[in-house]
């Protein structure tokens, strides 16, 4: 008998601005750089840095190009690597697409 312990559930896919989160703050934390470093040169918070690495807030084009450019990344390759994240290339509409 199967209990409900024993069930592996899938996880499910983040969000954008979750995996948007993750993406800022792997470059941020792989360049060494704290989040007051990077929130001044992007001229934002570092509470609301802080808040979008965890995925809590949304962001506009206009501030990720800012942190995007504070950490020396290109955005195209953050937004491709957030897509990564959420699974997009296993999509099978989308590889059909390609």
């Amino acid at each position: 008998m199967v209990s409900v312990n024993d069930v592996v559930m899938p996880r499910p896919r983040p969000l954008l601005r979750e995996a948007l989160g993750a993406v800022l703050r792997t470059y941020r934390l792989d360049a060494n750089r704290t989040l007051r470093d990077v929130a001044e040169t992007a001229r934002v918070s570092s509470g609301y840095l802080s808040e979008l690495e965890r995925g809590r807030k949304e962001v506009s084009s206009e501030v990720l190009r800012s942190i995007c450019d504070a950490l020396g990344v290109n955005l195209a390759v953050v937004l491709l690597r957030a897509a990564s994240l959420m699974g997009v290339e296993q999509d099978p509409r989308l590889r059909a697409a390609a």
